[in-house]
């Protein structure tokens, strides 16, 4: 496949994602409003909320409807721009179609991310087909045109966490060229300043430098340039939250928000389980002794939103799995053929994945929160790139198996997701 189909494909993915938005009815999202009425908010005070008012817009006072005023603001205020520039009502319903808008282009980005990273770790003269395979897969994924149709932050995240693995492994490529670093610059900046379930991902920055040839000291001023350009950019809403919080991320006052006013689903559906969660390490006497994990994978189905964590837990074990065959293959087999930076990338994944799985399981050890998959299914597009680049490495019955399975499963997800749950 030459660059120029790989665009058009590019264009169909993003067409569909964005008719995959506009046709879910308004109630799609369970916290769509509370994200909307966020944005509305910023729209009625001209900007973030004043001092005076940031505890409280963050909780309203006597209820559990929480706000999103304590996360990164750059999605926010960016859908709040656009929708006062287009001169839509400052209210949930008037910036509700923007709002969709700018999630479908964040779905279209992070599938582009994940595909452009599969071409950076190929060979030199590839052609665009493998990245296709992975721009595709991914589109068809429930989970992907699920955040596509959603106002959330966690869809900025997505598309961050896309860009980070293309820039990273760009920036291995071109052995860390001026454009490649201003392209990780970017990526990093980007990534603190759409929502914290991104971060993680952010450890392929200093992998790729280790996995580059630049050197102790070319690899110091880079992390400091970037350091600088995140802190530039993001440095004034952690001042900001320090402030008025404590709290740099704003995390702990947003937790024990909801922690006080019971809005946390486990806390009032099954405190059992927090009386369960005991000892040392009370997450993993939470996930030893009760169902919690098969919840965290599962619960969600009752909602007509995420409702494909099932499909997510199964789409992790499918990758897991072959994860483990393949790299016993290809290692043995391909050892001088595996590009130097795809561990790290693999890594990264994996990392990324279980830290998003671990820290709401222990979350709910402590508090009671409501858990769910989705950042799960956020943090392995670095896996899933390694995975298919390991099994491109050579053109045999394995490489179509992998490929055509993985297409294939994230087909028949979506038809099945679309047939069985979605209006």
């Amino acid at each position: 496949m030459s660059g120029r189909a790989y665009l058009l494909l590019v264009i169909v993915c993003a067409a569909w994602l964005g008719a995959r938005a506009a046709t879910q009815p308004a109630g799609f999202d369970f916290d769509a409003d509370r994200h909307l009425v966020t944005i509305a908010q910023i729209r009625e005070f001209g900007g973030l909320a004043p001092a005076d008012q940031f505890r409280d817009v963050t909780l309203v006072p006597g209820t559990v409807e929480s706000r999103f005023h304590v996360f990164p603001p750059l999605p926010y205020l960016l859908m709040a721009g656009t929708t006062a520039l287009a001169q839509t009502d400052p209210t949930p319903d008037g910036v509700f179609g923007l709002a969709r808008a700018f999630s479908a282009a964040m779905a279209t980005l992070a599938i582009v991310g994940a595909g452009l990273g599969v071409r950076n770790l190929q060979p030199l003269g590839r052609g665009w087909t493998v990245p296709a395979v992975v721009t595709v897969g991914l589109a068809l994924m429930p989970a992907t045109h699920s955040l596509g149709a959603s106002v959330t932050a966690s869809t900025w995240a997505f598309a961050s966490v896309g860009l980070t693995t293309a820039a990273a492994t760009w920036a291995v490529r071109r052995n860390w060229s001026t454009g490649a670093t201003l392209a990780v610059l970017g990526a990093a900046t980007f990534a603190v300043a759409s929502r914290q379930s991104a971060y993680p991902a952010l450890l392929l920055i200093p992998l790729a430098l280790f996995a580059a040839r630049v050197g102790i000291r070319g690899s110091v001023l880079r992390l400091a340039w970037i350091g600088l350009a995140v802190l530039a950019v993001n440095g004034w809403w952690l001042v900001r939250n320090f402030l008025a919080t404590g709290d740099p991320l704003g995390t702990s006052v947003y937790l024990n928000a909801h922690a006080q006013a019971g809005l946390c689903n486990i806390a009032r559906e099954s405190p059992v389980w927090c009386n369960v969660a005991t000892g040392p390490w009370p997450a993993w006497t939470l996930m030893t002794s009760t169902d919690v994990l098969w919840v965290f994978l599962s619960r969600m189905l009752v909602r007509l939103t995420w409702i494909d964590p099932l499909t997510i837990a199964l789409w992790i074990g499918m990758v897991v799995i072959s994860a483990v065959g393949i790299v016993a293959v290809r290692v043995g087999q391909d050892r001088d053929a595996i590009p130097g930076f795809l561990p790290a990338v693999a890594a990264t994944g994996i990392v990324s994945a279980g830290l998003a799985t671990v820290y709401p399981i222990t979350l709910s050890a402590e508090i009671g929160w409501s858990i769910y998959a989705r950042d799960a299914f956020i943090a392995l597009i670095p896996l899933v790139v390694a995975i298919v680049v390991l099994a491109d490495l050579r053109h045999d019955r394995l490489r179509t198996l992998c490929l055509g399975s993985g297409l294939a499963f994230a087909a028949a997800a979506n038809f099945g997701f679309m047939l069985a749950v979605l209006p």
